[in-house]
């Protein structure tokens, strides 16, 4: 999953660096409710994430893409060994609230 949050990163980021720190902002703004932990871990791992995709900013959509495409990959190759389906494909809120 992480690699997938990496990668939407470096998506939203070479779109617009404001859309980008708008999403990371609201997702803490999330967890900050959640749990105070969860938002000082996910604070330190989503700026930790802007700053590699600022030293990788030329190459950052092609590489965020396949690493998205890889992310999956690996997130239902790993479905597929527990043996059970993605929770998203019953229901959507767990779409929407996953890292």
């Amino acid at each position: 999953m992480y690699l997938v949050v990496f990668s939407m990163i470096g998506i939203l980021y070479s779109i617009n660096y404001f859309l980008c720190i708008f999403f990371i902002l609201m997702s803490l703004m999330f967890y900050f409710k959640l749990s105070l932990k969860a938002f000082y871990i996910l604070s330190i791992w989503f700026f930790g994430n802007m700053y590699l995709v600022y030293q990788l900013k030329d190459e950052i959509l092609v590489i965020s893409i396949y690493v998205f495409l890889i992310g999956w990959v690996f997130q239902f190759i790993g479905h597929l060994i527990v043996g059970k389906k993605p929770s998203f494909f019953e229901d959507n809120k767990f779409l929407c609230i996953g890292p």
